[in-house]
């Protein structure tokens, strides 16, 4: 299932793929991410929004008037509010998850993943989807109310799963389009969370909150000690161009100490 053209850019090199590590494993693991995810996209989610409603008296709190279309500096600033206050929303919720019996009853599911596939974004139980997907998406839609279009709207929500396939895809790609929106949280920055250290890197859009919180501190000592180790740290993972060592960092890494 791999494409070699993609493996150099593998974050966790020293660990297999889901599916080349226990294939029979991989089978049924396989079959419940389909139907947990297709639950959480066709029925949970459905259900949310209809309750949603309901509480506002069945209004929007977005315009839909062809008036109000935002020009693409309102559209970038209004993206970029919205993913300080997501990322604030869903760090808080994913730390409570982490307390051990949040953990162990709700949180595990996601984290059944260690070597995260695109699809593992949406792999959760569905209590999590909806405190821990939904309700972050909801809180940004309240807070900006009107200012918010329609097509605004849209555009988030496609960003974000996008954002979130790249995050749990198993890949640090040398250019992500979320780059466009400054303390970013790139796919090697959660993918430390899910392989490393599961309590740290909460944060669900930026560095910002888990900078606050100190929850990336272990992730950020360990980034220093990859520069040290390896000082050529320009170049994609996966180039053997002047250095040998293919557990070199990378160079969203590298970004992020910059950042």
């Amino acid at each position: 299932m791999a494409l070699p053209s993609l493996e150099k850019y593998k974050t966790q090199r020293d660990r297999p793929w889901p599916w080349n590590e226990d294939p029979e494993e991989w089978k049924i693991l396989r079959r419940k991410t389909i139907l947990q995810v297709g639950m959480n996209i066709a029925v949970i989610s459905p259900l949310y929004m209809t309750f949603v409603m309901w509480m506002n008296n069945w209004e929007t709190t977005v315009t839909f008037e062809v008036e109000d279309l935002p020009s693409a500096p309102k559209t970038l600033l209004l993206n970029f509010i919205w993913i300080i206050l997501e990322d604030i929303t869903f760090a808080l919720v994913h730390r409570a998850l982490h307390t051990p019996f949040l953990y162990k009853h709700i949180h595990k599911v996601h984290h059944t993943y260690s070597t995260t596939i695109a699809l593992a974004g949406l792999y959760s139980h569905p209590i999590e989807h909806v405190f821990g997907n939904l309700v972050p998406l909801t809180i940004p839609a309240f807070i900006l109310g009107k200012h918010l279009h329609f097509v605004t709207y849209v555009f988030i929500l496609c960003r974000r799963l996008i954002a979130s396939s790249i995050a749990h895809s198993g890949y640090n790609f040398p250019s992500e389009p979320s780059e466009m929106f400054p303390f970013k949280a790139y796919s090697a920055y959660h993918d430390f969370h899910h392989g490393n250290n599961i309590n740290s890197n909460l944060g669900g859009g930026t560095i910002l909150t888990d900078f606050v919180m100190g929850t990336n501190k272990e992730y950020f000592n360990y980034v220093y000690k990859q520069m040290e180790r390896f000082p050529d740290i320009t170049k994609p993972e996966g180039s053997t161009e002047g250095s040998s060592n293919e557990n070199s960092p990378t160079r969203d890494q590298a970004r992020l100490k910059s950042d």
